[in-house]
């Protein structure tokens, strides 16, 4: 079974190069198999020991290629995640539109409805006013050819 050991810290100068080279020559004394990663580009206090095989120029770039695939999944899950979140607000958004809008349209169809019904009331007026004009205009023509014909 195999161990890893990380010696990590963020402030400088506490140290852990100082632990890791430890570490390190003490795991060697033991006969253990031993792979050192120096991850500081700018520090790389265990690649001065020859003896510890450092490999930190092959780790940086299987690492930076192993990052680059990382990210890009990264990328893609986050964009992937946005869409569907979009697609989401986008269709509660339509559905509260279509609410609304239905809410408008039966208001218009209402108001609509009430206004035929007043105009057709109009008309069954005017209707019955017209067909009173007709009835006395009819009696008036009888009237008249009668009171030629009896003259």
């Amino acid at each position: 079974m195999s161990t890893v050991h990380f010696v990590l810290q963020g402030k400088g100068g506490v140290g852990k190069s100082y632990a890791a080279v430890l570490l390190a020559q003490y795991l060697r004394q033991r006969g253990l198999p031993l792979s050192c990663f120096d991850g500081d580009p700018l520090n790389q206090t265990l690649g001065g020991f020859a003896s510890l095989d450092v490999a930190f120029e092959a780790a940086l770039m299987k690492s930076q290629a192993m990052w680059s695939e990382s990210a890009k999944s990264l990328a893609n899950q986050g964009l992937n995640a946005a869409l569907g979140t979009a697609r989401e607000k986008i269709a509660a958004f339509s559905e509260e539109a279509c609410r609304r809008e239905a809410g408008a349209v039966r208001a218009a169809t209402e108001s609509g409805l009430d206004r035929l019904e007043r105009a057709a009331g109009r008309l069954a007026r005017i209707s019955w006013v017209s067909f009173a004009a007709a009835v006395i205009a009819l009696a008036a023509g009888i009237v008249l050819i009668a009171s030629r014909f009896f003259h």
